[in-house]
């Protein structure tokens, strides 16, 4: 019975499970070094973030994938590893600061004595994966092609709180193998270089 006992033990994994949960961050880590060796513009552009408004159901750490028009999948194991909008907030100033015409970028709470000459205010409603109407192969979880999709409308503020700009960002980028989170985090980090550039297009044309 011992050498039973003994041969038993022997087939069991006493080893914890391997955790299969992954957390993918936004932003560039080149884009840090940039930031610390370019001298901006002397007088530049002094941006301020406010918090981004979220889609509630975009309000998870877990990353979302759009099944079809009223139907949307929580992919438990592939997480943001921080809040998403928090995320998206430092990601755009990282993108705003790389441009040398921008002096500062800063999220709120900006640091004291900072006043921005200019302050941007977004409001997401998608920042997910979208597989509508596609069919994946059983065999191969990222055959299915769909694409990423960033839809935010955004404003610009003077410090007084008074409106200067409106804008809408609607951004796709196809070819996502659907499944694939890794490369849709990096399609939807392009989305937030997207809306940097419109939002330095748009104080460019204020600041004439």
């Amino acid at each position: 019975m011992l050498t039973l006992l003994l041969a038993l033990t022997g087939c069991v994994n006493l080893d914890p499970p391997a955790n299969p949960t992954r957390y993918y961050v936004l932003g560039r880590t080149e884009l840090g070094q940039k930031q610390r060796t370019e001298t901006p513009t002397l007088g530049g552009y002094r941006i301020g973030i406010r918090r981004a408004q979220v889609a509630e159901y975009l309000d998870t750490p877990l990353i979302v994938t759009r099944l079809g028009t009223n139907e949307v999948a929580f992919a438990e194991y592939h997480r943001w590893g921080e809040d998403v909008g928090r995320g998206i907030e430092r990601a755009l100033a990282t993108y705003l600061i790389a441009d040398p015409s921008v002096r500062r970028a800063d999220v709120v709470p900006w640091p004291a004595g900072v006043t921005p000459a200019y302050v941007v205010q977004i409001n997401v409603e998608r920042f997910e994966g979208e597989a509508v109407g596609q069919d994946g192969d059983a065999k191969n979880p990222y055959a299915a092609l769909g694409y990423a999709r960033f839809l935010a409308t955004w404003e610009i503020l003077d410090e007084d709180d008074l409106l200067l700009r409106r804008g809408t960002i609607d951004f796709t980028q196809d070819k996502w193998l659907v499944g694939n989170h890794q490369q849709l985090v990096t399609f939807l980090d392009l989305g937030v270089e997207q809306l940097s550039k419109d939002l330095l297009r748009a104080i460019r044309e204020l600041a004439r």
